[in-house]
């Protein structure tokens, strides 16, 4: 198998509308903003910070690979409050045409000061995506079971077991981790598992025959915006893959100069997929945290259908918020998302 090691070599302030934002102590109680680049670890701030750190997993290439060593992009932000390493963190998976990033835009500077008791949370980039290697003399990244492989490894390298939240076919492949749980891989390292707006086990193939069922022109218009990545450069189009009518521009824009660059090349081959679903619980499985399943009512990705089969698998029910599209980590009412799986930790006391 292969092995994969943390190695932190920066840190890099908040970002806040896809600029870098470092959150510092005022002394009377409050905090301000300040814009600033990013800085060696080996510098010290004079007041408390609220940064991410930037590091690495080193993982062995396959053994068609030998001696090749392929990095994992890995952001780190630490609880405000010390005591944070004492409780489960989270670790964070992206979606395909993002990376770690969509995660340290909101979510992990939330549940690192303002949820409590708060904690320290990680966002993985899969290989390919983001500042992780990308692999040679392949067409895609990985597989559903190798990025599961990858995030085993890294849950494997934490010293207390994680609540892991994922996203869109990041959620696919936490599904596909959780199957395959056993004390050998995973074990009792996931304290508990939430999917945001995530493929189903049955994977897209059913999806997309539905939405072209219901609604063939916009369908065909959506598949098309995928095909050509002309989300990248049109925001409208960004906007209609991704987001709500509510998130203001400014926003909008900062977001797709990040998706833009995200992927170097694809996460999974969306053709082979079919070749490893259904995902389901196998019977040598240990996996028996708790799950929340999260959909959006305007996520013109995964449909309800969809969000209902996730939630019936885990024997849970969904939780949807109907004005929210498919990047509900990033569109407008993100908090509410936090909050609502805020709640959810705290009621399984995770």
């Amino acid at each position: 198998g292969r092995t994969i090691q943390f190695q932190a070599d920066s840190m890099a302030p908040i970002g806040a509308r896809g600029g870098q934002v470092r959150v510092v102590s005022a002394g009377n109680g409050g905090h301000g903003r300040e814009r600033g680049r990013r800085w060696s670890r080996r510098r010290r701030c004079t007041t408390k910070c609220l940064a991410v750190r930037s590091g690495k997993h080193e993982v062995l290439a396959p053994a068609t690979q030998p001696g090749v060593k392929l990095n994992l992009e890995v952001l780190n932000l630490r609880a405000w409050d010390e005591r944070g390493k004492e409780r489960n963190s989270l670790v964070f998976l992206h979606g395909s045409y993002h990376a770690a990033w969509c995660f340290a835009e909101n979510f992990m500077p939330y549940f690192a000061k303002e949820f409590e008791p708060n904690r320290d949370s990680y966002a993985l980039s899969f290989l390919g995506q983001g500042e992780s290697t990308v692999p040679e003399g392949v067409r895609v990244a990985g597989t559903i079971e190798t990025h599961a492989e990858d995030v085993a490894s890294f849950l494997a390298s934490l010293d207390r077991p994680a609540v892991v939240v994922a996203h869109s076919f990041g959620g696919l492949i936490a599904q596909k981790l959780v199957s395959a749980c056993s004390q050998r891989k995973c074990g009792g390292n996931v304290a508990g598992l939430c999917l945001l707006c995530s493929v189903p086990p049955s994977g897209n193939g059913a999806m997309v025959g539905r939405f072209l069922r219901r609604t063939p022109l916009a369908a065909i218009k959506l598949s098309y915006r995928f095909a050509t990545a002309s989300f990248t450069t049109d925001a409208e189009a960004c906007r209609e893959c991704f987001f709500g009518d509510s998130l203001p521009q400014s926003k909008l824009l900062a977001y797709q100069s990040k998706i833009a660059t995200s992927s170097k090349i694809p996460l999974i081959d969306v053709r082979a997929v079919s070749r490893e679903v259904p995902v389901a619980l196998g019977e040598g499985s240990t996996f028996n945290a708790p799950v929340m399943v999260v959909g959006g009512g305007q996520d013109k990705c995964v449909d309800e259908e969809g969000v209902r089969e996730t939630a019936k698998a885990f024997g849970t029910e969904a939780v949807t918020f109907g004005d929210m599209a498919h990047d509900v980590m990033l569109d407008e009412g993100w908090d509410r998302v936090a909050r609502e799986l805020g709640n959810w930790i705290t009621a399984h006391n995770l």
